[in-house]
């Protein structure tokens, strides 16, 4: 495996499109929308397109990577005192690192697709059910959208240059959350318990995609995928409008809103 210097049409599409969404969600105020925007598997979609490969157990063991990286970035910056420009620098680094690792040496194998699916699933309810809500402040950016939008286009495209040595680990890379992290700095809690849902959403895309892809190409499994995908993540994020409402759900000004 080699960099990637030839960028395609679904690597620009990538590019853009992972821009546009990072930037709309610098700009959103609100913790609870900010973690339904990062959930969006726009990113994941483009990037596995860009790549042309077939969804296998590196796409499925990618998942935790984006838990560790989001919690990693707030036990970082909140617990450590850590600045949050290098806490995020450190988490990027660590998910590409741990990426290329697994990506040479976990056998691309039905057996081993199924069973990450399994361990994950399981894993994800349980953080699902045992992270409980807090209420924290909403941040909006006071850069302007071109340069925020050109920051992005930068670090996007660093990572298309190394796409093949990440394989399916660069398309679960957190490229929205690189920004997300930053912009939702006093709401990190709020990002990373919204994780485990984008989790339980994505395994039975993934599953989708690929049984689909064997018969009717990666595209079509995609499409699929969107269509489950939508439905759970519907589902299992409701609480941050019904449930938690109650309790209050975003901090304005120091009180709950």
């Amino acid at each position: 495996m080699s960099l990637n210097f030839d960028f395609g049409v679904w690597d620009l599409a990538l590019m853009l499109a992972v821009s546009a969404q990072a930037t709309w969600l610098a700009y959103v105020h609100s913790p609870r929308m900010k973690a339904i925007l990062y959930s969006l598997p726009v990113p994941f979609t483009l990037a596995s397109l860009s790549l042309g490969q077939p969804i296998d157990v590196t796409h499925v063991m990618g998942l935790p990577l984006v838990f560790l990286y989001t919690n990693g970035v707030r036990w970082l910056h909140v617990n450590r005192r850590v600045p949050i420009v290098v806490s995020i620098l450190a988490g990027a680094l660590a998910h590409c690192g741990i990426g290329m690792v697994l990506a040479r040496w976990v056998p691309v194998t039905e057996t081993s697709f199924w069973a990450a699916m399994a361990v994950v699933v399981v894993v994800s309810i349980g953080l699902y059910a045992t992270m409980p809500h807090r209420a924290e402040p909403g941040h909006r950016s006071p850069l302007p959208i071109p340069v925020k939008f050109s920051l992005i286009l930068v670090i996007i495209s660093g990572l298309i240059v190394i796409k093949h040595l990440l394989r399916g680990f660069m398309a679960s890379f957190p490229m929205v959350g690189l920004v997300a992290a930053y912009e939702a700095r006093n709401c990190l809690w709020t990002l990373g318990r919204q994780v485990p849902a984008l989790m339980l959403g994505m395994c039975p895309m993934l599953g989708i995609c690929h049984v689909a892809q064997q018969w009717w190409g990666l595209k079509v499994g995609l499409a699929a995928g969107w269509v489950v995908f939508l439905l759970v993540l519907a589902g299992l994020s409701r609480r941050l409008w019904t449930v938690e409402a109650v309790d209050g759900g975003d901090l304005e000004g120091g009180r709950a809103v």
